[in-house]
């Protein structure tokens, strides 16, 4: 499954159309003659624990419910190889532990899982073993219990991690921008900040706020 699920909302106007309309396309490869109407994918979707039916609109779907779609079209078939391309990467905390609910719930299943993420703890919460690549080439694997993020990052970088995050003492420079409280209608109330010259200033927010 990719990063970004692959939803054609023009073509395919529901859920239960958009899922048609990649069988009928030939994109899935693992396909069988049983049925594929709207009681067989409520029950994927169901079996997913996803908050869509197969009428709803894909372009009413948000980010999460996105995702489960492409799982249950992925899992169509006798698929039993489920490869998941950084599958959080636009997610919220919730709808993260929704898809690990998802995710542990087909692995009891006997479902395989191969699961691509630069998000290192989540190994940890979801994973049995830890494959680390680099330039290509397969360098370790090792148990998730044992996979700690300064172990994973130095087989991934190549380094220790004492090499990649020297200490360094810098001094700040002048302020080069300064904001003091900005208000923009119910968006945006009394924000302030500064940035000043040497310094990188971060701002964060969730997806689509």
């Amino acid at each position: 499954m990719p990063q970004t699920p692959a939803m054609a909302p023009e073509s395919a106007p529901t859920v239960q159309q958009l899922l048609v309309f990649y069988l009928e396309a030939g994109v899935d490869c693992a396909l069988t003659d049983e049925p594929v109407g709207v009681s067989y994918w409520m029950n994927q979707l169901q079996r997913l624990n996803a908050r869509c039916s197969p009428d709803d609109l894909v372009r009413d779907l948000d980010t999460a419910q996105k995702q489960l779609v492409e799982i249950a079209r992925a899992l169509k078939g006798s698929s039993r190889v489920l490869i998941l391309d950084e599958p959080t990467a636009t997610l919220s905390e919730n709808e993260i532990r929704e898809l690990f609910a998802v995710i542990r719930s087909l692995r009891q299943n006997g479902q395989a899982i191969a699961y691509i993420s630069h998000r290192l703890e989540e190994f940890a919460e979801i994973g049995d073993r830890v494959t680390v690549m680099r330039n290509g080439r397969v360098i370790e694997t090792l148990a998730a219990k044992d996979a700690s993020i300064p172990r994973l990052v130095s087989l991934m970088a190549g380094k220790e991690m004492s090499e990649l995050f020297p200490q360094r003492v810098r001094r700040r420079g002048a302020v080069l921008l300064r904001v003091e409280e900005l208000c923009q209608g119910e968006r945006l109330h009394n924000i302030s900040f500064e940035v000043r010259a040497g310094e990188i200033l971060g701002i964060a927010g969730l997806v689509g706020s």
